[in-house]
């Protein structure tokens, strides 16, 4: 898949996920794939796992947005950087503007491996 392919692809993931429409967010993820955040000790496997983590954060976030400020990518290796913002329904309302690079391989139109970078300690209130 050409880059272009793969950005279209990745923002409708991006869009499902900011309708809070997991369901379809998952189906872009290939059955096995693994999802990187460098403060778990091992990647969740497969997209039942990606999923289900996304259901309690997605839930403290009901009107998240992604926006996209950067993209670029080679062959099937696409690296999206943007800003996660939302109002964050944790011990108290506080409205978020994250930072976030995520680096994704793409194999059949699925994501394969999805790597995520972001400050976690924005959402600690």
């Amino acid at each position: 898949m050409a880059f272009e392919e793969n950005l279209i692809l990745i923002k409708k993931m991006l869009k499902a996920f900011e309708k809070h429409d997991l369901d379809k967010f998952a189906e872009f993820f290939d059955e096995n794939a693994l999802d990187y955040v460098p403060s778990r000790k091992e990647p969740l496997i497969g997209r039942n796992a990606i999923r289900k983590d996304n259901e309690e954060f997605i839930s403290l976030l009901p009107d998240i947005r992604f926006e996209i400020t950067n993209a670029f990518g080679q062959k099937n290796w696409l690296c999206i950087e943007g800003t996660v913002s939302g109002t964050y329904k944790g011990s108290r309302d506080h409205v978020i503007r994250v930072p976030t690079c995520m680096i994704l391989k793409i194999q059949e139109n699925k994501v394969k491996e999805l790597h995520e970078y972001f400050d976690q300690s924005n959402f600690q209130f």
